[in-house]
């Protein structure tokens, strides 16, 4: 909706710039009322390149073309961002007083703060929950990172007295000499005493020397000891302006370009400012000796690669110049501002654009924060006292109403910022007039400009890419996991119908048709050839014949009966080789095809061993054997006492036949019956190995139900994921 505010002079409505600013997505958006965005070419074509790049490296520039263009100072600007945010572009618009800036405090650090370390330990619930193969302890420990703030100098610039000032303690060696022969590197440990220390020697980044006790004076010693060319010196104190709830500062005191003590220092020194990213560098100057060749050329050197990297903001951000020993400048002489001015030109000499110069007297702040200004000078040993009489001496001149010294008057801070260090505690007073309170405050907006937006940024994106990663993993092994096993389910129900045909198969095999061969075998070789010799003898003999004719007969009758017992045996055995064979083609093959399938071989070449058909060869030959005509009828009482030559032949053929055929319906019934048995028993043990199989496919099919389960846990995890990205998501915009 429009804001129908008028200015007063124009009488149009007012023109307003709606500027979102997501430092954690390093994300702006910009939208316009009453502006003809077609107008604003520059500042369009700036945010275009910038809008995901960190707000404070281009913001400036936008504003300054925004207004060219609109020819106009007079603007309404609705910020929504973080309050540090805010507060650098209500300095850039100190330049355009008739703006006004309206602020909507949408992102907050410690509610993002919170908000993230709970959504960790939602993560890590759902790990622990889900037995995820997954480290996340990286994310928790965002928040007590550590950032880095390089100290360099040319030698006697007065960097240790610096740094004694930012400790708050004189633990570091400071002389008029190159005093810092290796890297001195100082951290925070709350757990120790006020104004008590330790040290360790590092070589490699592994301990030469754990920690113990140090001084000043050991430290010294220690320095200047024979160690490694690479050791490190580490120094933990209890220094609460190198921590605060967001971050950890390691300052490290590096040594001179133009010490000699160790030909790596300079490439070491430049390399912090060339390859740590998020490092803070102060360059400390003496404002009684700027150009000095070393610090000249070691400062061409460092304008060379931010000039190479001149789009880079961060990059021209992160260094400052400290103007040290500013306190031995007369400010009635205007010493203060001829030396200011000289500093500003010899950097920009050497190529830096912008120069940040804050000037300090790290000897005032050393011996406030050391607590110098309360001692009993009766008390005080010759070296402390003397350090009194200096301190006293340059505190005079910043109390001096006449010509104070005050380094306000030169840092590159808004009137408004530089009132809201306003204090009535005179040390304070003293410490911001010193520059101390201007250098600490750049330092920490700097990690809060630069160093978290940028931390943040990256830990969101690699914490939600992790989620997304896990979550395209769990979905890719679900829809894996339901194609297996609905691909398997598919496989069982078939196999379960696969079986099922069998089953039907066998119960519907019949043998009625060898049955019906083995009858017509008997035809064929007992009865009708029988007949047939009966029909030849009547039609040769008529109803008689001699006796011993007969007996010829008979033999010939055996004979005959022989050799087509033969034939008959031999069909009989190619009857049952043909069921045989069909049973183990159409049966037993078949089922054992089936079951293949289901990797049961073993269990099956058992079942076949029991089931394996075959016709006992004794049944047939006692078929064939017990199917002889017996010709003791010959020898029988009857046939004994016929007194008579001639025999009526269909009386002597009936009892032959009779006999005959009797024995062999008698054995071919039972043989028949016998294989039938011999069948049916197949049919059974065929139908119980397929209810083995079909229980066992049920068995899976219920397994089968059992991963569907599981795939049903990975949908809730899936959920759960996309859930806590969303909650991510919702606390950062």
């Amino acid at each position: 909706m429009a804001l129908r505010v008028r200015d007063e002079k124009s009488k149009e409505l007012k023109k307003v710039v709606k500027l979102d600013y997501n430092p954690y997505y390093i994300r702006t958006t910009i939208d316009f009322e009453n502006i003809q965005k077609d107008r604003l070419t520059k500042a369009m074509e700036i945010l275009k390149l910038n809008e995901n790049e960190i707000l404070q490296s281009w913001i400036h520039k936008f504003l300054e073309a925004l207004f060219l263009e609109l020819n106009t100072d007079s603007l309404d600007i609705k910020f929504e961002g973080r309050e540090i945010d805010c507060r650098d572009i209500q300095e850039i618009l100190e330049k355009y007083p008739a703006t006004n800036l309206k602020y909507d405090r949408k992102y907050q650090d410690e509610k993002l703060k919170t908000n993230f370390l709970k959504s960790i330990e939602d993560f890590k619930e759902i790990i622990h929950e889900h037995k995820l193969n997954i480290d996340i302890s990286k994310y928790s420990t965002f928040f007590t990172s550590e950032v880095k703030v390089a100290v360099m100098a040319p030698m006697s610039s007065g960097k240790s007295t610096f740094l004694n000032a930012l400790i708050g303690h004189e633990i570091l060696p400071s002389e008029h000499a190159a005093c810092t022969a290796r890297i001195f590197e100082i951290i925070n440990n709350k757990n120790l005493q006020k104004g008590e220390f330790e040290c360790r020697v590092l070589v490699n980044s592994e301990p030469l020397f754990d920690w113990s006790k140090v001084t000043q004076t050991s430290l010294k010693e220690l320095n200047e000891s024979e160690l490694p060319e690479n050791a490190k010196i580490e120094i933990a104190g209890n220094i609460p302006f190198l921590s605060n709830e967001n971050y950890n500062i390691r300052l490290i005191d590096t040594p001179g370009p133009n010490n000699n003590n160790n030909s790596n220092h300079r490439a070491e020194s430049l390399d912090f400012i060339k390859n740590e990213n998020d490092c803070l560098v102060i360059y400390v100057l003496d404002s009684t000796n700027l150009t000095t060749n070393d610090s000249g050329v070691y400062i061409e050197e460092i304008s060379n690669f931010l000039n190479k990297n001149e789009g880079n903001k961060n990059l021209s951000e992160k260094i400052i110049f400290i103007l040290n020993k500013f306190d031995n400048l007369s400010v009635a002489k205007g010493e203060d501002k001829k030396i200011f001015q000289e500093a500003n030109i010899f950097l920009r000499d050497k190529g830096i654009k912008n120069p940040k110069i804050f000037p300090i007297s790290s000897f005032l702040v050393k011996s406030l924060r050391k607590g110098i200004k309360n001692m009993n000078e009766v008390e005080m040993d010759d070296e402390t006292y003397e350090e009194w009489q200096i301190y006293q001496g340059i505190e005079a001149k910043f109390k001096n109403i006449r010509s104070q010294m005050n380094t306000l008057n030169f840092v590159p801070f808004s009137e408004s910022i530089k009132a809201s260090w306003s204090t009535e505690e005179e040390n304070k007073k003293l410490e911001n007039l010193s520059g101390i309170t201007a250098i600490e405050y750049y330092i920490h907006r700097h990690i809060n400009r630069y160093y978290l937006v940028r931390k943040m940024n990256n830990v969101l994106k690699k914490f939600l890419a992790d989620i997304n990663l896990e979550y395209q993993k769990l979905n890719l092994k679900r829809e894996e996991d339901t194609d297996t096993i609905q691909n398997m389910k598919n496989a069982e129900v078939q196999k379960s119908k696969k079986m099922d045909d069998i089953n039907l198969f066998i119960i519907n095999f019949d043998i009625k048709l060898s049955l019906n061969k083995i009858d017509q075998a008997y035809t064929k070789y007992l009865y009708k050839p029988f007949q047939d010799k009966k029909r030849d003898i009547i039609e040769k003999n008529g109803n008689m014949i001699e006796k011993e004719e007969a007996k010829k007969l008979y033999d010939e009758i055996e004979r005959d009966l022989k050799i087509k017992n033969d034939q008959f045996k031999s069909e009989l055995k190619g009857i049952y080789n043909e069921l045989k064979d069909k049973m183990e083609v159409e049966v037993v093959e078949k089922l054992k095809e089936y079951v293949e399938d289901f990797n049961h071989e073993r269990m099956f070449d058992n079942f076949l061993l029991d089931l394996k058909i075959e016709i006992d060869k004794t049944e047939i030959d006692m078929i064939t054997e017990e199917n002889k005509v017996k010709f003791e009828l010959f020898n029988s009482s009857t046939w004994k006492t016929l007194l008579w030559t001639q025999i009526e032949i269909n009386h002597f053929l009936k009892d032959i036949e009779s006999y005959t055929q009797q024995t062999i319906s008698k054995h071919q019934l039972e043989t028949q019956h016998n294989f039938e048995e011999k069948i049916k028993l197949f049919k059974e043990e065929c139908k119980i190995f397929i209810k083995e199989i079909i229980e066992k496919i049920s068995l899976s099919i219920i397994e089968l139900d059992k991963k569907d389960k599981n795939i049903q846990e990975l949908q809730k995890i899936e959920y759960k994921l996309v859930m806590l990205k969303n909650k991510i998501k919702k606390i950062v915009e």
